[in-house]
């Protein structure tokens, strides 16, 4: 890890100027995430990449989920967990992942949000090289990461000096197929409908600011078929058959 890496992660949350308001609508996105696509068994075992303050550890513990970790690398993110009694620990990715292969630990689920464009081409094709060997055989993969395709792609490329990568749903898919994963599934990050305000945003995007987007790409290329235009979006990765 670069020297700059090792400061910004270090202090991550405040470097980063996080707010309660993004950790409201997150954490309703992190929810529908859960209930769409994760294993109805609540016994499941699973493992957070990246998990900051503990988010979607405390989401998936309020639905039920007792049997989840959460790593990551900045001391700052694990101790506001650590305020929460999440079950989050202070560890390097890759630490992580040597000891679950060394030790014979697999997972059920493994999550990964806005964890992927931290690392270069060769380190990331690495890591989900890896992911795979830790996956249980009918596991997921559950990532979140920037949208190269987005219009607004650079907010978010651009918009977190640690991000070395932005992704289509084709190149994401590469990866994971490259990888002997079976199947790759990704999806449109949709406004999460809570209130009245983020219904008008929903109803904005779903049937006026996205038609736009799909009828500039059709008059270029002919098609805007399976394309995502969300700035983020979301992929799930089967080792097994869906």
């Amino acid at each position: 890890m670069k020297n700059y890496e090792n400061k910004i992660y270090e202090y991550y949350n405040s470097v980063s100027n996080k707010s309660s308001d993004v950790n409201i609508s997150r954490k309703l996105f992190f929810k529908e995430i859960i209930l769409k696509h994760f294993p109805k068994d609540k016994s499941i075992n699973i493992c957070e990449l990246g998990a900051g303050n503990g988010l979607f550890q405390a989401t998936l513990y309020e639905l039920g989920y007792s049997n989840s970790l959460g790593i990551d690398t900045s001391k700052e993110q694990v101790a506001l967990a650590k305020q929460l009694n999440l079950n989050v620990e202070e560890d390097n990715i890759y630490n992580f992942i040597n000891k679950s292969i060394e030790n014979n630990i697999k997972y059920d689920v493994i999550i990964a949000i806005d964890v992927f464009e931290h690392f270069d081409k060769e380190d990331l094709f690495d890591l989900i090289s890896k992911l795979y060997m830790i996956l249980n055989n009918d596991g997921i993969v559950v990532s979140h990461q920037p949208n190269a395709q987005s219009p607004f792609f650079g907010n978010i490329r651009y918009g977190d000096f640690t991000h070395y990568n932005a992704f289509t749903s084709t190149s994401i898919g590469q990866i994971y197929l490259a990888n002997d994963f079976n199947y790759v599934k990704s999806y449109e990050d949709k406004p999460v409908r809570h209130t009245m305000k983020s219904k008008i945003r929903y109803i904005l995007w779903e049937y006026f600011i996205r038609k736009i987007y799909c009828f500039l790409l059709t008059v270029e290329t002919g098609s805007c078929r399976g394309k995502i235009f969300s700035q983020n979006f979301l992929t799930i990765a089967y080792k097994g058959q869906k």
